[in-house]
C-alpha cells in the first residue's frame, strides 16, 4: 500500500489549508487502488492556524458574532484548550480574505474587532492565549486593537479619537487603564514575519498595498503610526517599534507587544504540535502546496520546510500551487521531486479561484497516475 501525506497550506483567497487537503484527496481516491491517504492542514500563523491546531490538539470551538473590520457581521471563530488556554487568528475579525466590493476603504479600517475576540477569551478564563498573525486587512499599527484594550487617543482638544488611519494624525496624546490584567497572561504571537513597525521594511510599506494603502499615502501613515508608538514607548517604558514582527499584521504584532506578548515562530510551533516530522518519516510520498510558488517559497516558508525534511528522510516530496513563477520554477526543482501546478490555460483570477477544487482533484488524479506506474 502506497502511503500518501496531504500536507498544505492555505491558498490565500482561495480555499483554507483543508479545503486544499481535501480537494486533491478526492483525486488521489478516485481509483480503487492501495492508496493511503493522511490530511495534513498546515498554517505559519496566518489563516489556517486554527484548523492546524484543531488538527493537533482538538480542543472546543467558540463562536462570537462580530461586526468585523471589513464592515459586516460575521460568526468568528476561536479554539479553547480546556479552561485557561485558548488560540485565536486575527484574519477572523479583521482578515482581508472577508473584504467585499461595499467594505470600508482600508483609511476607515481598524483591528479593534481583534481586540474584542482577544478580551471575551481572557473573560471566558484563558491565561495563555496563542494568537495566529497574517491575512489582515487592517493598516492602523494595530492602534483599533488597543483602544479596545483600554487605550484612549485624544486631539489637541481633548477629544477622543478613534484611531482609523484617516485620523491618526489628529492624535496627540493617549492615557492608558487596562481592560483586562494582561500583564498576568501568556500571549504568543505566532508568526514567521520578522518586518519592524516601520520604515521601507515596515507594516505599511511592504503589506500596505495588498490591503488597498495607495502610493502616496503609505509614507505620511507610516510616520504617523511611528510617531504614536514613541507616545506608547513612553507610556510603557519599553521599545516596539524596531522589534522583529512588530510590523505583521498591518502592525498588530506592534500591538501585542504593547500588551505584553512574545512572539515564536509560528510555522515552527505548528509543526512541532502536529509532529509532521515523524508522519513524513513513516509515509512514501509528501504533497504539499501553496497558492502560489517563487523564490520566497525557497526563503523559509512552510513548503520548504517540508521539503527539507522529506530529503533528510529520504522522502520524495512534491509541489502543487496554485501558480509557479516560471523564473523560479528550476530553483523549485532543485529541492521537490516535482512540481506542479493546477492551472490548465489562461484564465482569470475569479475563475482561477472558483475552480480551484477541481483544478486541485485533476492534479490529484494526475499524481496517482504517476505515483501507480512507478
Amino acid at each position: 500500500m502506497t502511503s500518501i501525506l496531504v500536507a498544505f497550506d492555505s491558498f490565500k483567497g482561495s480555499l483554507t489549508a483543508l479545503e486544499a487537503c481535501q480537494a486533491l484527496e478526492k483525486g488521489l481516491n478516485k481509483s480503487d487502488s492501495c492508496v493511503k491517504t493522511e490530511l495534513l492542514p498546515l498554517a505559519d500563523g496566518g489563516e489556517g492556524t486554527l484548523d492546524c491546531l484543531h488538527t493537533a490538539r482538538s480542543g472546543n470551538w467558540l463562536t462570537l458574532p462580530l461586526h468585523i473590520a471589513a464592515g459586516y457581521e460575521k460568526s468568528c471563530k476561536a479554539l479553547l484548550f480546556g479552561n485557561e488556554e485558548a488560540a485565536m487568528e486575527v484574519a477572523e475579525a479583521v482578515g482581508i480574505i472577508d473584504l467585499k466590493p461595499d467594505s470600508p476603504d482600508v483609511m476607515q479600517r481598524h483591528s479593534g474587532p481583534a481586540g474584542i475576540m482577544l478580551n471575551t477569551l481572557i473573560e471566558k478564563g484563558s491565561k495563555e492565549i496563542s494568537i495566529g498573525l497574517g491575512g489582515s486587512c487592517t493598516s492602523d499599527g494595530g492602534l483599533g486593537l488597543l483602544s479596545e484594550c483600554g487605550y484612549k487617543f485624544y486631539n489637541h482638544e481633548g477629544h477622543e479619537i478613534t484611531p482609523f488611519p484617516e485620523n491618526l494624525n489628529k492624535i496627540e496624546t493617549l492615557s492608558y487603564h487596562p481592560k483586562q490584567n494582561y500583564d498576568s497572561l501568556t500571549i504568543n504571537m505566532l508568526n514567521d514575519v520578522e518586518n519592524p513597525l516601520c520604515g521601507p521594511k515596515g507594516a505599511c510599506a511592504v503589506y500596505g498595498p495588498q490591503k488597498g494603502l495607495q502610493a502616496e499615502t503609505i509614507e505620511p501613515l507610516d510616520q504617523q503610526i511611528h510617531r504614536i508608538y514613541q507616545l506608547i514607548e513612553k507610556e510603557l517604558q519599553k521599545q516596539i517599534i524596531d522589534l522583529p514582527g512588530a510590523g505583521a499584521a498591518g502592525g498588530l504584532g506592534a500591538a501585542l507587544y504593547a500588551l505584553g506578548a512574545k512572539a515564536k515562530p509560528g510555522a515552527e510551533v505548528l509543526i512541532e504540535l502536529t509532529k509532521l516530522e515523524e508522519k513524513i518519516k513513516s509515509c512514501d510520498l509528501v504533497i504539499t502546496g501553496e497558492g502560489r510558488s517563487d523564490s520566497q517559497t525557497l526563503e523559509g516558508k512552510l513548503p520548504k520546510r517540508i521539503a527539507d525534511m522529506g530529503k533528510k528522510h529520504n522522502v520524495p516530496v512534491a509541489l502543487v500551487s496554485g501558480g509557479i513563477d516560471i523564473d523560479s520554477y528550476d530553483d523549485l526543482l532543485e529541492h521537490f521531486q516535482g512540481v506542479f501546478s493546477i492551472s490548465n490555460g489562461p484564465n482569470t483570477l475569479e475563475t482561477a479561484i472558483l475552480q480551484s477544487p477541481k483544478l486541485l482533484e485533476h492534479t490529484g488524479q494526475s499524481i496517482l497516475k504517476l505515483v501507480l506506474n512507478n
